[in-house]
């Protein structure tokens, strides 16, 4: 949150950022787009493209990132969508979870969200929970509150 007042500024760095090669430099612009959010929005197409790189962390994080632009990043939602059927069940949830913040009436993605809550390991069900609760979605109050 700190970043967000100099988001219109350093967006320029980020996206150059991101069209290094150098992996860890990638992650972490990606991670200072997560806290600027919907300031990042010019740097949408370089984050699609991450999306389509080998390296899981890549993807996960640029999936993360469009997630916190929000409805900015629409245009990545047929390729989050593909991703859904991942057999990587983290990965399902990360992508999941940033399409319902891109469209939060996305009811395959809510309901990949809704799976992790009934099936997954302990730490994936708080997550889920979590995800589920931050969007005010009152179909998923009873689960909640019985788990």
């Amino acid at each position: 949150m700190a970043l967000e007042p100099f988001g219109d500024q350093i967006v320029p760095a980020l996206i150059e950022a991101l069209q290094t090669e150098d992996i860890m430099l990638q992650l972490l612009a990606l991670q200072v787009i997560q806290q600027i959010d919907s300031k990042a929005t010019d740097a949408v197409p370089m984050i699609v493209a991450k999306l389509q790189r080998d390296d899981r962390c890549v993807q996960l994080a640029a999936a993360s990132a469009l997630g916190a632009i929000g409805e900015r990043a629409r245009v990545a939602l047929p390729l989050l969508d593909t991703m859904l059927e991942s057999d990587d069940e983290f990965a399902r949830f990360v992508v999941a979870d940033s399409i319902v913040r891109i469209d939060s009436a996305s009811e395959r993605a809510i309901s990949v969200i809704f799976n992790v809550l009934y099936n997954e390991t302990i730490p994936h069900k708080s997550s889920a929970a979590a995800s589920l609760g931050e969007r005010g979605n009152e179909d998923a109050v009873p689960d909640l509150t019985a788990r």
